[in-house]
This record gives structure tokens, sequence and C-alpha cells, in this order.
């Protein structure tokens, strides 16, 4: 504890009873959660009984790894709250309907879900936009209001036909998921919650197992994350959340600042430390960002301090309109550049919305100034690996009806839209999966026989992957690409796009060889196809986005406050 200022050791040093750390930007708060994890263990606090909880995978990790620094054996459970509802869903699913291979559905799945449930149920999906259909359903979900109770809510509200459409999409699409055996992001959270709500003897069971919860970015849980944590620390109120009020920047995704505003109200009992030390930033970008944050109406009281001399002010710069913002920028950072103070490569330039990068692009092909936009297509959103995956997932989960609708005909089988309907309709008539249909095939009217034949061959092949996937992952996977000949048609073609595809296809094969290798003999299609799942391209970019939000600076020609480009 030698390198851990007063206030960093306080918090470090605290065992039991529930403890708020009110961590300012470019405090350590890594470091103390990651110490005082080794401090508890020091104390004789068993490994099972420890539990740490961050936002994303990327910050996980490196909690791990700084804890196995000092404790090299540790298997110390640190996770993002949706990897560790996932984890007690696969246990404990039966509860809220699920079984434990159910699939974890992305953005895409779930808007591709509600546009075919939205015209289902005959609504018009131009004037019920499936974006905004779904935008609302997470909105419930975050803030648990479940179908029932979203109908009970609006009930009143005639004339609301937006709301009205919500309310037969909403039960239609948590049907969908249950007999699908799928989760959406936001289902890990609610059923996770209903859950524990429901069910004292579990909720009693992990209480007394997660006898220590830390939990970070406190400012930034919504309802259902509070509920799972407020849930956990009944009996065992040795609860440390970290966060900052001032840091919240994710209420548009349904975070809630009264959860860590009113920590002290829900354990009165509450340790309070403040870690007020800046070790990242200079002076003037700390005064900067203090003189904005003490306006805050809803906060807790701390400075931001640093021993860090030195550094440019902070410039702010006026523009009438967009469009003479743009013209400046451009012409700002060509200026820099011809006098040989920087080059095009120092400057990097954030804006809240994609919408904004039109007209900054128009304005730096007119300037001649070179850029390049830090976007595209993330790896896991490609064609290719989405395929792929849809095979291994529905290897694992039979039911999933996303998957089989991708990959029925991919490559192509003669299996086309016509075919998949006329299944697909014959199937719920029956209440059947249609993997299972699938093999009924010739029962099918109007289905001809060439297709069924494709479809009986399809589930047959399905079937025989099935009894090969207790295995290498990895081997499953190219088992599938061969005997699917999924590659065939890019092999041996002289452009760049083929290449780029069979580029990808290796690089999920080097990422399951990868993940064998890692759980050993825990090996598990279920474990690849979760870690798949919870990747999320925030991952990627937290880091610069909370450095952004916490210094408040953008410097043109300068530097991200963490001493590099971002």
């Amino acid at each position: 504890m030698d390198d851990l200022t007063v206030p960093q050791r306080m918090a470090v040093e605290h065992i039991d009873g529930p403890l708020l750390i009110l961590a300012g930007p470019g405090s350590g708060k890594t470091r103390v959660v990651t110490r005082r994890i080794v401090n508890l263990l020091a104390h004789g606090v068993r490994e099972r009984n420890i539990l740490a909880i961050t936002f994303t995978n990327k910050a996980a990790g490196e909690m791990s790894e700084r804890v196995k620094a000092i404790v090299p054996d540790s298997r110390i459970w640190i996770s993002t709250f949706h990897k560790f509802c996932a984890r007690l869903l696969r246990q404990h699913g039966e509860y809220v309907g699920l079984q434990s291979n159910f699939t974890i559905l992305d953005t895409n799945e779930q808007k591709q879900a509600i546009r075919n449930l939205v015209v289902e149920l005959d609504f018009d999906p131009t004037t019920y936009s499936p974006d905004k259909i779904l935008w609302q359903i997470s909105n419930a979900k975050n803030d648990l209001i479940t179908p029932e109770l979203f109908a009970e809510r609006y009930e009143s509200q005639v004339g609301d036909y937006f709301q009205a459409a919500i309310k037969k999409v909403y039960p239609a699409y948590q049907k969908w998921l249950l007999a699908s055996n799928s989760v959406d992001f936001d289902d890990l959270l609610m059923h996770t919650a209903v859950m524990l709500m429901e069910n004292d003897e579990l909720r009693e069971q992990l209480d007394d197992r997660y006898r220590y919860i830390l939990v970070d970015e406190y400012q930034d849980t919504n309802h259902a994350q509070y509920r799972i944590v407020q849930a956990l620390s009944q009996k065992n109120r040795n609860l440390n959340v970290t966060g900052d009020p001032d840091q919240s920047i994710y209420g548009w995704r349904g975070a809630r600042i009264e959860n860590i505003l009113r920590f002290e109200r829900d354990f009165p009992e509450a340790k309070v430390i403040r870690l007020e030390q800046n070790f990242r930033s200079s002076k003037p970008i700390l005064q900067s960002a203090d003189s904005l944050i003490v306006n805050n109406q809803r906060r807790k009281h701390k400075s931001l301090l640093t021993d860090r001399e030195g550094g440019e002010s902070v410039k702010l710069l006026h523009f009438p309109d967009s469009q003479a913002e743009a013209r400046g920028i451009a012409a700002l950072i060509k200026m820099l550049v011809e006098a040989g103070h920087h080059h095009y490569r120092d400057f990097a330039l954030f804006y809240r919305v994609n919408a904004l990068s039109q007209q900054l692009e128009r304005e730096f092909r007119l300037a001649g100034v070179p850029y390049q936009i830090a976007a595209g297509t993330a790896f896991y959103d490609r064609m290719e690996v989405r395929d792929l995956l849809a095979y291994l997932r529905l290897i694992e989960n039979p039911l999933d009806e996303l998957a089989f609708s991708r990959v029925v005909n991919k490559p192509l089988r003669g299996l086309g839209k016509t075919s998949q309907t006329r299944l697909l309709n014959w199937a719920r008539d029956r209440g059947m999966p249609l993997l299972e249909a699938a093999k009924h095939a010739r029962e099918v009217p109007r289905l001809s026989k060439k297709a069924a034949t494709g479809f009986i061959h399809f589930a047959e092949m399905m079937e025989r992957f099935s009894l090969a996937s207790s295995g290498s992952v990895e081997e499953l996977l190219r088992q599938v690409i061969e005997t699917t000949r999924y590659t065939a048609g890019w092999e041996g073609a002289d452009h760049e796009e083929a290449r780029e595809r069979l580029a990808n296809v290796d690089e999920l094969i080097t990422t399951a060889r990868v993940f064998d290798e890692a759980a050993g003999e825990d090996v598990s299609l279920q474990g690849f196809l979760e870690q798949s799942a919870l990747v999320s391209d925030v991952d990627q970019l937290e880091d610069c986005a909370r450095s952004t939000a916490e210094e408040m600076s953008v410097w043109l020609g300068g530097h991200c406050g963490r001493g590099g480009g971002c």
C-alpha cells in the first residue's frame, strides 16, 4: 500500500460494512478497487464470496489482470453486469422460463424480431417504427416494467395509438423470445432482477454466496441493476460502490443518477471516502471542469485537485452555425499543420451524433484536410461472422428461430423466402420449432419436393453438428465451414471483398482457438457464444468517451487528457 494516498488507503483497508467511494476523474479508482479485493483476500475472505462488477469487458479484464499481478492464482469473479446475469440465468433460468442453452440476441436481431411482429400484428412499420418501439420496450425493461405493468400504466391513455401498438407488440415479443429460448441484453437484467425479487430462497442463497460486492461506475446503473445489487446486499451489507454523480453520462440509456445519490439513505451506516486528487490532467483542465461541474444541482461535493503544473488553457471557440463551425475547425487544423507546428495525425475530433460528421467531412474535403472516421462495421457485425455464429447458435439452441432463418439458405440451397414462410406458418400452427418442423417438411402443404428435401437435409446436417458440439469449438467451426462449403464462393477469387471475407473467417477460427486454449477442460460452445454475444463496441471506445466527459476538453492540436491521441 506504499504507493497509495491517504484516502485511497482508507478505502482499501475498509473491510466490513457499506462503503461509498466518490472517485473524481483520474483519481486511481481502479487501483483502489483492485487493491481492496486483494486486501479482502489477505484478511481471510474466500474468493467465492467476492463479486466485482463493472460496465465493460475491457474494464473487467483490466481489474482481473491487476488482481492476478498481486495474487497470480486468484479466481475472483470480476464481471460486467450482463455477464454476471447471464451466468445466473444459465444456472437458475427455469425460474423465468428459460433453458440453460438460451441465445443472447444482439441489437440487429432485436430490430428484426420487432419488425416481424409489427407486420404480423397488422401495423405499418413505416408509421410504427420498429426502432422506436424497441427503444420504448428497452426503457420499460430497464425500469422493470413488464408487459402487464406496461398495459396497466397506459390503459387510461385513450387516443395514443403508438402506445396502443406497443401494448400489443411488447407481450408478443416476450412470448416469442421465450418460445425461441432467447433473451435480449435488457432481459438479462430484467429476468435476473425479477428472479431475485420473487424467489426469497434463491435470493438468500446468492446473498450468502456473494458476501462482499464491489460495483464500479455506480452512477451509471439503471433501475434493474440497482434492484439486483440491493437484492444481493440485504443480509451481508458489505456493498462497496464506486462512482461520481458528476460523471454520469448514460442517462439516455436508462442510467439513474439517483442510485448513487441515495446510497447513504439506503445504507445509513455507510462510510464515505472522497478520491479528489487527479493524477492524469493539468490544472487548467481541472479548473475548467470544476468551474462547470460546481453548477450541477444534484451532486455530492468534491474538488478536483492535482500536483501537475503547467499545461495549456482550454480554448472555447464560438461560431454562428454548424457550417461555420465545420469550416473554422478545418481552417484552424490546416493553419496549424502548414505553420509546421503539428501533423494531421495529431488531431482528434469528437462529436455527439454521427449526423454531425457530414458537414465536417465536406469542409475537410474542400480544405484538402485528410481525415479518417473511427467507425465502420465491427468484427462481430460482419455478414460472414454473423452467419457462422448463427450456425453455432442453432447447434447450441435448436429453438433459435432467427439463427435458423439466417443460415437455412446460406450457402444457397434453393430454400427461398416463399418456402421458408410456408414452413414457418406450418410450424407455428403446431407450436413446433422451425428446426424440428424442417424434419417433417414433406408434410407441409404446397412445399415443393425439392424444398422439402432441402429442409430435411439441412435438419439432418444440423443434427450431426450437434452430436459433435461437446469438444473443441475451433474443430466444430471448421467442420461447419467444410461441410456447408461456406467459403467456397470466395476461395480463389481475385478481388478485395473475397479476401477480406476469408480473412474474417480465419480471424473467427483464431478466436475460437484462443477460447479453446484459455478454457482448457472447461471449453464449451455455450461459453464461446456467450463471450461473442457480450462483446460490445463500447469496450473499444469507453476510455476515450469517459475521458472526454470527465475532463471537458478537446484540444485542437493537443492531446486527449490521458497523454496520447485517442
